[in-house]
């Protein structure tokens, strides 16, 4: 199937259109509220989109693919690493940052600012945006999905680190083919954020983080070593469809995402 990254671009401005919309109505809580159920608009090209397109599955079709969650404690502590890194680069350049707060109580924030991100933007950029890129090659998928990723934060404190977990997160859809794993590491990455934001101990979250991150490796390599496992074959050169994903209208709205960033 051709790729459609007009659909894709109009399908990014909707979102944006209705979480400001939203968000501009009914106060903090809405915006919330507004921004994450917005990124549920790709169910409706599932559900309409036409014969060959790559719909992902939610579960992983082996238990190879399940594996995947020995990883999850090292992903955490990779994301975290590289925004503690774009803080303290920041700091040193004198460049202002305001990373995320909370809302409300735990429970509230529980539901706004980790169940429904993590549902929600996985269903919208490693369900709808990588399904859409995946023709044009690997590379431009997991790439391009991370960018759009980034970008749709519209934060300088976020964006890099946002990157660094859409490429983590991108290669593990290429790997199982399925939307939990995703779903559950992004849900991890934010209840870690969410609750040293609510006062607990970084050097336990972090100790307790490492910790389960070496026995995940033990288990992993433990395992390798009785499986086959091999990288995907190489595919064929992806310089035209870079140069189409650089062309395609997806370019104005990373302008216009920018131009959020900066102001």
């Amino acid at each position: 199937m051709k790729p459609r990254p007009l659909f894709l671009s109009l399908l990014l401005f909707a979102q944006l259109a209705v979480s400001l919309t939203v968000g501009g109505l009914g106060g903090e809580l809405w915006r919330r509220l507004g921004m994450a159920l917005s990124l549920l608009l790709p169910l409706v090209f599932f559900l309409r989109a036409p014969e060959g397109t790559r719909r992902p599955s939610l579960l992983p079709k082996s238990k190879k693919g399940y594996r995947a969650l020995y990883l999850l404690p090292l992903f955490v502590l990779i994301t975290a690493g590289v925004s503690i890194a774009w803080g303290a680069l920041c700091a040193w350049l004198g460049i202002p940052i305001r990373g995320a707060e909370p809302y409300g109580v735990f429970g509230l924030s529980l539901l706004l600012d980790a169940l429904l991100p993590a549902v929600c933007e996985e269903i919208f950029c490693r369900g709808a945006l990588f399904a859409v890129l995946r023709p044009m090659g690997r590379r431009t998928a997991v790439y391009g999905s991370a960018l759009l990723f980034a970008m749709m934060h519209a934060s300088v404190a976020q964006i890099p680190y946002a990157f660094a977990a859409g490429l983590l997160l991108a290669l593990l859809m290429e790997g199982t083919g399925a939307l939990l794993l995703p779903i559950l590491f992004h849900l991890a990455n934010n209840l870690t954020s969410l609750l040293l934001l609510f006062g607990a101990s970084v050097p336990w979250v972090y100790g307790i983080l490492g910790v389960l991150a070496a026995l995940g490796l033990f288990l992993l390599l433990r395992t390798a070593k009785r499986e086959a496992w091999a990288l995907p074959a190489a595919e064929e050169s992806e310089r035209g469809a870079l140069r189409e994903l650089v062309l395609s209208p997806l370019s104005a709205y990373l302008a216009v995402m920018l131009i959020f960033t900066v102001l």
